[in-house]
């Protein structure tokens, strides 16, 4: 849906099929948040994908890698449609 709106942009990305692609679906979350590190720059990916694996410990660090895949989906979405200026 077009925000109607100068100041922001949408990007559509299929956050359920990609996760779904990396191993979980219910690492859409991830997904996003790759595709909004991916197209704004905000922050290095190699640091977002350190803090996913520091954030999954114990029992749930069997999930750290289908998350930190899902996230570098998204990031690719993102990096994809980045404007450059």
């Amino acid at each position: 849906t077009d925000p109607g709106r100068g100041d922001c942009r949408v990007l559509r990305v299929d956050s359920r099929a990609l996760a779904t692609e990396a191993g979980n679906a219910r690492a859409a979350n991830f997904v996003v948040l790759g595709a909004y590190v991916g197209v704004t720059d905000v922050a290095p990916p190699e640091r977002i994908a350190a803090a996913i694996g520091d954030e999954f410990e114990g029992d749930k660090a069997r999930f750290v890698p289908t998350n930190v895949a899902a996230f570098e989906a998204g990031y690719e979405c993102g990096r994809s449609e980045r404007v450059t200026t």
